[in-house]
């Protein structure tokens, strides 16, 4: 509930979000579109925001049920700032990935 930060969770999403800035700037023009390695790292980047993302998902999900104080208020702030910023940083890793073929 948003009475309590949830500090891990918090701590989670912004680890995963700068690890995902970290493949991103290395593997930006450094290596081709189609480099296995490229690729391996950046679907390392997605997993990790989508273990991040998923008890946001589920704070998030108890918003309506929670106190209604400034303190949870700020903490629900807090909550939609990290998933905002994990799902920026998901869109950015899947404009990396390679393209898909089509038949």
């Amino acid at each position: 509930m948003p009475e309590k930060l949830p500090e891990d969770d918090l701590e989670a999403a912004e680890r995963a979000v700068a690890y995902a800035q970290q493949v991103r700037t290395y593997h930006r023009r450094r290596t081709e579109r189609r480099s296995t390695q490229r690729a391996a790292d950046i679907e390392v980047a997605l997993k990790r925001i989508k273990e991040a993302m998923r008890p946001l998902k589920s704070h998030i999900g108890r918003f309506p049920y929670g106190p209604q104080t400034t303190t949870a208020e700020a903490n629900r702030a807090a909550i939609y700032a990290a998933s905002l910023a994990l799902q920026r940083e998901r869109r950015k890793l899947w404009k990396m990935l390679p393209r898909q073929k089509r038949r």
